[in-house]
């Protein structure tokens, strides 16, 4: 799906309220860097309910985005129990996707770290899309 431009709303831009298994954190060092990437490359590690975002730079042919995230959880605590905090660094990758099924422009993360907690201790990915680029 090419993207002519996208627009932030109020209720994207509003914080839900915690509940369940909700995780705050403070982050610092937060780095982000975008690589532009061959469609039908990202295509094949996506689940089949996404289709990439495309974006085209100069009349060359669209690309999908990939990024890789680091950053320090200054803080992490789950918000049921608020007196457990760590800290530790992380990276993530996501790529920038259409749900096909919503219709919803999505950033579908890898999360390895829950993806490995599901594996080791489920025996499942957990059903997340993008396990395939972790």
């Amino acid at each position: 799906m090419l993207l002519d431009h996208l627009r932030f709303t109020p209720t994207l831009l509003s914080k839900p309220a915690p509940r369940g298994l909700a995780a705050e954190t403070t982050l610092l060092h937060f780095v982000i860097v975008t690589y532009m990437v061959d469609p039908s490359v990202l295509r094949a590690h996506l689940h089949p309910r996404f289709e990439p975002d495309c974006i085209g730079i100069d009349g060359a042919a669209p690309q999908g985005l990939v990024s890789v995230v680091t950053f320090l959880d200054r803080d992490f605590r789950f918000v049921v129990c608020p007196w457990f905090k760590s800290s530790f660094g992380q990276t993530n990758y996501r790529s920038y996707v259409t749900d096909t099924v919503t219709g919803e422009h999505v950033a579908c993360s890898s999360a390895p770290a829950l993806i490995r907690f599901h594996l080791r201790f489920l025996g499942t990915s957990g059903g997340f899309p993008g396990t395939a680029l972790a």
